[in-house]
């Protein structure tokens, strides 16, 4: 859980970035803020260098000969509704050859598991580098223009509208 400084810190450093990268996107700044601190808990989690958003990379990119070049492998937390999802995520990422670290386990009314995934990187890592991969990354998946992220009318909207693409 971040301290009260670490929120401080992540809303002086990130906040003006945000909005001035969201210009002239249609994405509403004060989504794309949530989503990165939702995603990386005030940029404290492992995953979190490079990629407050939480972009997994996709196994026909690791399969392109990226590694070690535009990701890495992070451990980290994955959430999955009931046990039988979480068992059968736990079997898929094996099989590609992903570390767990810890037995399926109750998280509130969801099942989660610890492990390693394959984390993409945003430039740099830099602040800047970071808010844009996490732009880019919207702007380049067509799902979440299909859905309409770009021309929601209110920051309420483009939340439900994130959430459903």
């Amino acid at each position: 859980m971040a301290t009260n400084t670490e929120i401080e810190n992540f809303y002086k450093i990130y906040g003006p970035i945000v909005a001035e990268q969201c210009k002239g996107t249609g994405l509403h700044p004060e989504v794309i803020l949530s989503q990165l601190i939702l995603e990386s808990a005030y940029g404290t989690k492992e995953a979190a260098y490079g990629n407050l958003g939480g972009r997994k990379i996709l196994e026909s990119k690791k399969q392109k000969g990226k590694e070690g070049v535009d990701y890495k492998i992070t451990l980290t937390t994955e959430k999955l509704n009931s046990e039988k999802e979480i068992n059968a995520f736990i079997e898929q990422q094996k099989a590609l050859g992903y570390k767990i670290h810890s037995k399926p386990y109750k998280s509130g009314n969801q099942w989660a598991v610890r492990l390693d995934q394959p984390f993409e990187i945003s430039g740099d890592g830099s602040p800047e580098s970071n808010v844009q991969g996490q732009i880019a990354f919207l702007q380049n998946n067509p799902r979440y223009r299909r859905f309409g992220l770009f021309d929601a009318k209110t920051p309420e909207e483009a939340a439900d509208i994130l959430k459903k693409a």
